[in-house]
């Protein structure tokens, strides 16, 4: 089911900039200068936890429409629900994710379902980060 018009050429190193606006607000920035503020309290504004739920629900679901698009399914409707549990201990993180999609579209249930884990295994690379716990790196300048 899986498309090769679906695979874009994209930048082997992606990049983002978040800046200090003021108290616990951050103006989040893309490699293309694309931008969204957060907030790491109780702001106005999503915080980092949330982007990264929602940054999940968004790639799957594109994936979804694509697939369902691709192989001639009407589309009405589309919804992802993403739900992360925190554990704790030892370091504070999201334990388990779930995603529900509802679809009204013109497909069944088993061929929805079997559409949303190839999402989740193979297109979706916020999906495919998650599952394959990426090495983080750091380095601290001073100005």
């Amino acid at each position: 089911m899986l498309s090769s018009s679906f695979k874009r050429s994209l930048p082997e190193i992606w990049k983002a900039h978040s800046h200090l606006i003021v108290g616990e607000e951050w103006w989040c920035t893309d490699n293309q200068g694309r931008g969204i503020v957060t907030t790491a309290g109780l702001g106005s504004a999503p915080t980092p936890p949330d982007l990264l739920l929602m940054g999940l629900g968004a790639c799957a679901g594109n994936g979804i429409k694509f697939i369902l698009e691709k192989n001639g399914k009407k589309v009405r409707s589309l919804d992802v629900d993403v739900e992360g549990e925190w554990d704790p201990k030892p370091v504070r993180r999201m334990k388990d994710i779930r995603l529900k999609v509802t679809a009204d579209a013109d497909i069944d249930q088993a061929s929805l379902s079997k559409i949303v884990e190839e999402v989740k295994e193979k297109m979706c690379p916020v999906a495919g980060t998650l599952l394959n716990n990426p090495h983080i790196t750091t380095t601290a300048v001073v100005k």
